[in-house]
């Protein structure tokens, strides 16, 4: 959901995190919203997919794996266990099931990881 957010501004190394449109969808605060970004994200992407005969194609998604705190005050959120599942059930629910969380110190919650 981070990577969401909108483009920074000319001379402006960070967007503010307002969000854009995405694929038709508009996302105002995509950091707060991990299933609703995650799932409509694949949705658009499966469709397309769909639509090329013979294609086949095997999606990982990569996913978010930390707490953005340098978007704007009230656009952005702790991730947690219940950040992390949604993004896990968004794949789920799109009918993939692979994903990899991403984290650049590698710092996750391990909490939010079930055994199988």
């Amino acid at each position: 959901p981070s990577h969401y957010a909108n483009a920074a501004p000319k001379g402006k190394s960070m967007a503010n995190g307002v969000g854009q449109t995405i694929n038709g969808i508009k996302f105002t605060h995509p950091d707060l919203k991990p299933y609703e970004v995650v799932y409509y994200t694949l949705m658009v992407g499966k469709d397309r997919i769909e639509k090329k005969p013979g294609y086949n194609l095997n999606v990982r998604a990569y996913i978010q794996g930390f707490t953005y705190k340098y978007l704007a005050d009230g656009y952005w959120m702790n991730y947690g266990v219940e950040e992390y599942q949604a993004q896990m059930k968004a794949i789920y629910d799109a009918g993939y099931d692979e994903w990899i969380f991403w984290n650049a110190p590698n710092n996750y919650v391990e909490d939010a990881f079930k055994p199988e």
